[in-house]
């Protein structure tokens, strides 16, 4: 073997090599996007979060667009002692799920919600494992009576306005002439 043969064999070689990464639209393997599993990018509440409304509606913000069929009360589930039940709703404009319980949630309880690895993306690529986070809801808190309680008897002020004039008289029966 010459050296002209050595170089044309090289030349050969390389050529073959950048043919095979090539696909048919021209691009190189390297260039051609992959395919990736979603991920959750923001969720409220935070994990770990304490004293958390009662109230409180589960959202969960995602990287991609979720194929709306894997977003069941089998793939999203919210558990204290036992299961939570609630409407699941996807926003497709801000890839957002929320789980609005039917109930109040219980004071002073710890919550787990859990995101199964079923839930995909509408390229069937699915989350690459279970997504879960915890927060606890505020303490219960017994609403005091007030203390001047007005008696049920009592009637309440009338205000009365005339040409921009506005008189208060402090309970209905009172009259303006002073005439009780």
């Amino acid at each position: 073997m010459n050296i002209e043969t050595i170089i044309i064999f090289i030349a050969i070689t390389t050529m073959g090599l950048t043919a095979c990464n090539q696909s048919s639209d021209g691009l190189s393997s390297n260039d051609m996007p992959t395919q990736r599993s979603p991920r959750v990018l923001a969720h409220s509440p935070d994990g770990g979060a304490d004293n958390v409304s009662i109230k409180e509606v589960v959202s969960i913000t995602f990287d991609s667009d979720l194929n709306s069929d894997t977003l069941t009360s089998k793939n999203i589930t919210l558990l204290s002692d036992k299961p939570i039940k609630g409407i699941i709703t996807y926003y497709t404009s801000t890839r957002t799920v929320t789980f609005k319980p039917y109930e109040t949630l219980q004071p002073n309880t710890e919550y787990t919600i859990t995101l199964s690895n079923k839930i995909a993306d509408n390229k069937k690529q699915s989350l690459p494992a279970s997504f879960t986070f915890h927060f606890k809801t505020e303490p219960f808190i017994q609403k005091s009576s007030p203390k001047n309680k007005t008696p049920a008897t009592a009637r309440s002020p009338v205000i009365s306005t005339t040409n921009r004039n506005a008189t208060f008289y402090p309970f209905a029966t009172h009259k303006p002439d002073g005439n009780n």
